[in-house]
């Protein structure tokens, strides 16, 4: 049994969706942690964020806003800077593969072959 290129392609583009999906729930788990553990000041201002439980738009947008932001790195802790910056390459991988599906997905619907 032989699997086209483009099966191959597809398949590996959700898996590494999948895979980036899992790494950047990881990763938001840890920053969240560091920064509830080692500057509860912060994680309020942030508006005590969470992964799943009680989490809202409004936190979860000024933690993304401070993962992006310039006072990431001014954060003396090299833990939540190395979160931080882990999680910023998530981001970018996972918006790349995000682009590539929908290109893919483009192309199906074309009749591109």
């Amino acid at each position: 049994m032989t699997t086209e290129p483009t099966t191959l392609i597809v398949l590996g583009t959700i898996g590494a969706l999948a895979a980036l999906l899992l790494a950047g729930a990881v990763e938001t788990a840890r920053i969240i942690g560091a920064l509830q553990e080692r500057h509860p000041d912060l994680y309020v201002a942030l508006g005590k964020p969470s992964l799943f439980i009680n989490n809202t738009i409004s936190s979860s947008m000024k933690l993304m806003a401070f993962v992006w932001s310039k006072q990431r790195v001014r954060a003396t802790d090299d833990r939540v800077v190395a979160c931080a910056n882990r999680l910023r390459w998530i981001h970018v991988l996972y918006f790349t593969f995000f682009g590539i599906a929908l290109c893919l997905f483009a192309l199906s619907l074309s009749g591109a072959e």
